[in-house]
């Protein structure tokens, strides 16, 4: 089983009809939710908490399977890097804390590799080079297991930086800029697929 998770309605919205994604009666911690096959997308919310409560009932619905993948998708700012650009992590810090954990992005993945940092508000000072968001560190956290099998994977589309500032971010413009990202979302699916079932 492959668990998709996206903080905004704006990001899930390209991705619903590309994967089949029907919804899930009821959703996922109250969250809205959809599924196909082996796939489960799940609309968060913003925020470390909010993500844990989804991947704890994630977790419940999934004790049967035997692998399970997670897959984060969303917008981040960076300093320095073009609007649109995709990044796959390889670290991630949480900055409140200074904890942080490494991953193991897939070979041969046809985008950046770099660090992510987690901080618990819109961060526009971007003091280094890694890309912001908030939902990162909590998946670290909760699934620890998944960090040195390549079965956790976090990609984030650079939606501002030091140019072009979080004030331009619309629901139709981070729609674009995952719509824009669909073909490596689905290369990452793929790859993910293939390590469950091995």
């Amino acid at each position: 089983m492959i668990h998709m998770l996206v903080a905004l309605r704006s990001e899930a919205r390209p991705l619903l009809p590309h994967f089949d994604l029907e919804p899930m009666p009821g959703g996922v911690a109250g969250r809205p939710a959809f599924a196909a096959h082996d796939l489960r997308l799940v609309v968060t919310g913003m925020g470390g908490s909010k993500t844990a409560l989804a991947m704890e009932e994630l977790w419940g619905l999934s004790r049967s399977e035997s692998a399970i993948a997670w897959l984060n998708v969303g917008i981040a700012g960076h300093r320095d890097l073009p609007i649109g650009e995709a990044i796959l992590a390889d670290k991630v810090l949480e900055a409140a804390t200074g904890r942080s954990w490494k991953l193991h992005p897939i070979s041969g993945a046809p985008c950046q590799i770099g660090p992510v940092c987690t901080v618990d508000a819109v961060e526009e000072r971007y003091l280094s080079d890694a890309v912001y968001e908030m939902e990162a560190a909590s998946l670290c956290t909760r699934a620890p297991s998944a960090l040195g099998t390549g079965l956790l994977q976090i990609l984030k589309v650079v939606s501002d930086n030091r140019q072009s500032g979080t004030q331009q971010i619309t629901a139709a413009f981070v729609e674009e800029l995952i719509g824009r990202q669909l073909k490596l979302i689905k290369w990452l699916v793929g790859e993910l697929r293939a390590k469950v079932e091995a």
